[in-house]
């Protein structure tokens, strides 16, 4: 593109790297290593590029970052694709010199630069090989603590199989103790019984004695008959007594 005047129009160094994405310091390394684009410079020294060397610059950019060229394959590519190659009749006197010098500082300003990118790199793993091991450390005692609270769940199920197995047991026991209670309670009845039989067999005893003492002769029949009758009846209730002693026992 032209200006009015017809010139091709020129654009500065800060323009041109930060259109591209390139530094300044490499912008200017690359005029001096690859020779076919020359910046004009101002009155106030500063560089200006047209628009057929930004062409040429961010053709050297798509080699060196997109096809992965070395940078001495450059200018045999170059050479071939342009069909020239800029000599250095092209730099005024001196300007070469002055070039080369900012090419060095450029090149000192470069490495060191790197240096301070491989000392962090070195931080940066050495932080990494730290955060790796006490990564490892802590996965190890998570796994030792996730044994031991795996050992306490069993531990845990088993203490809840016995409270279980417990309960059942004290039900068992509650059960048999009722049936012991009913059980006792009805042997209380039945002594209860066995004494009354007993007391009224000793009421039957003295009505006899007192009978067999105060009989006279003239009654004597009768109250042979009505001993009699007694007797049986004392017999009976031996009998009935014998028979709930048997069944006191047996229960």
């Amino acid at each position: 593109m032209s200006d009015a005047s017809g010139r091709e129009r020129t654009y500065s160094l800060s323009e041109v790297a930060e259109g591209l994405g390139i530094p300044t310091y490499r912008l200017r390394s690359w005029e001096n290593f690859y020779p076919v684009f020359k910046s004009v410079r101002s009155e106030n020294g500063q560089p200006y590029y047209t628009e057929s060397d930004i062409a040429v610059i961010r053709r050297i950019a798509e080699l060196l970052y997109k096809d992965g060229r070395k940078s001495h394959e450059i200018m045999p590519i170059l050479r071939e694709e342009l069909g020239h190659i800029v000599t250095d009749s092209k730099f005024k006197p001196g300007e070469k010199a002055q070039l080369t010098e900012e090419l060095a500082k450029e090149n000192e300003q470069l490495r060191q630069e790197i240096e301070k990118l491989q000392t962090r790199l070195n931080e940066v793993q050495q932080n990494q090989t730290t955060i790796e091991s006490e990564l490892s450390e802590t996965v190890s005692i998570l796994g030792q603590e996730n044994a031991r609270l795996q050992a306490l769940v069993k531990e845990g199920e088993k203490t809840q199989e016995a409270f279980h197995q417990a309960g059942e047991e004290i039900a068992r026991l509650k059960d048999d103790l009722g049936y012991a209670n009913e059980v006792h309670a009805h042997d209380e009845e039945k002594l209860a019984h066995y004494q009354t039989i007993e007391s009224e067999n000793e009421q039957l005893k003295q009505e006899i004695a007192k009978l067999s003492s105060h009989q006279d002769q003239k009654r004597a029949v009768a109250q042979d008959q009505e001993i009699e009758r007694l007797r049986l009846g004392f017999k009976m209730i031996l009998a009935e007594l014998d028979g709930l002693k048997k069944t006191f026992i047996s229960g």
